[in-house]
């Protein structure tokens, strides 16, 4: 081949390398570009030498979660939901009527209707951080049912720094079947509680039982702190 013949080839390189030389210019200009918006820091962000390489993300798509601590919930001594907060403070239950060293009271028990269908309630103070609920009322039966069981349900608390501790809570059944009982009345700490079909039961809190009249008394004395009568 003569050295002549190369001379259209090489002219028609440096004309083909001609064209393609824009569109490589073109090319690494782009790629720059993108190469240094990938490596440009977030807005407000301080720029260093040695950042990582970040990614930008628009403002509108930042989210920013504020987690609120939370109080936990502290159980019921007995461990039951109460419907009407307890008297911790152990003020004078609104409504109630002074009975005895007491008062009677209509308000939520705290027990289930499955357990108890309650009446009323009489209380009193034994102290300045305590106080005894007596419930009167009947059984349930299976299925929460209301029974003929007549009970009297005792049970004290204690102000524990503002929370109700259970210090006792004992149930006591009437001696026959006649129905609910509801309390009437009291003399000092003995209860009068008439069942529904009108029988009259005495109930001493002191001892704890079922006593046959007012004016029993127990063989073995019971003793009894001072009585404190709530204000109506």
């Amino acid at each position: 081949m003569s050295p002549d013949s190369t001379k259209p080839n090489t002219r028609q390189s440096l004309a083909r390398s001609a064209l393609a030389a824009p569109w490589l210019t073109l090319f690494l200009v782009v790629l720059l570009s993108v190469s240094a918006c990938s490596i440009l820091p977030e807005p407000g962000s301080p720029s260093t030498l040695n950042s990582p390489v970040q990614t930008l993300i628009p403002t509108a798509m930042q989210v920013t979660v504020t987690l609120q601590p939370t109080r936990a919930l502290k159980p019921s001594p007995t461990g039951i939901e109460f419907a009407t907060p307890e008297p911790v403070d152990l003020a004078p239950i609104p409504g109630s009527t002074p009975a005895g060293a007491g008062a009677l009271v209509r308000i939520q028990p705290p027990f289930s209707s499955m357990q108890y269908h309650i009446e009323n309630t009489w209380y009193r103070n034994l102290d300045a951080q305590t106080r005894i609920f007596v419930y009167a009322g009947s059984l349930a039966g299976p299925l929460g049912e209301q029974t003929q069981q007549g009970v009297v349900i005792v049970r004290i608390i204690r102000n524990n720094h503002g929370t109700p501790e259970l210090l006792q809570l004992s149930t006591y059944r009437t001696s026959t079947q006649t129905g609910a009982v509801h309390i009437t009345g009291a003399v000092g700490e003995r209860l009068i509680a008439q069942s529904t079909n009108g029988t009259t039961f005495y109930f001493d809190i002191p001892a704890r039982q079922f006593v046959p009249s007012l004016t029993w008394v127990s063989p073995i004395a019971t003793p009894s702190p001072r009585p404190v009568t709530p204000s109506p």
